[in-house]
């Protein structure tokens, strides 16, 4: 599966780029949700056969810098297609519980640290064995 992750924070989102690689994902990590959005918007200008690039899933951080989550989906969801799944995740868990995200066609929210068996179920890939470190 084809993911993309966009978290400002360069730690986290390596180890979830690490640990998602592992599991046969192919994974475009950023943690700057304006490079993001030009990286989308570059395939789906693109052309037909580029488009065919484009993520499947997006883990989506919600509170960046630079622009929230939301805003983020404002600029290329459209551009996305109907068949990506889109998961927030956030380390201000209280945010989430507010939240109508979930309305707008996000298939999930999630607060970190994220349970990887968990967001691989939301984001429609296969879960992994038991034993493995499940949390990042």
């Amino acid at each position: 599966m084809r993911i993309m992750i966009v978290d400002n924070d360069e730690a986290w989102t390596r180890s979830l780029t690490i640990l998602l690689n592992g599991r046969g994902h192919e994974v475009h990590p950023f943690t700057s949700p304006v490079s993001a959005c030009e990286f989308i918007r570059q395939i789906a200008d693109s052309g037909f056969l580029k488009r065919a690039n484009l993520p499947e899933a997006v883990v989506l951080d919600y509170v960046m810098p630079e622009m929230s989550g939301f805003q983020v989906l404002g600029r290329i969801g459209d551009a996305l297609g109907p068949g990506c799944r889109i998961v927030i995740v956030t380390g201000h868990g209280e945010q989430l519980k507010n939240s109508r995200l979930t309305e707008t066609g996000v298939a999930a929210c999630m607060a970190k640290p994220v349970d990887l068996d968990e967001l691989e179920r939301v984001l429609g890939g296969t879960q992994h064995e038991e034993g493995a470190e499940n949390e990042i």
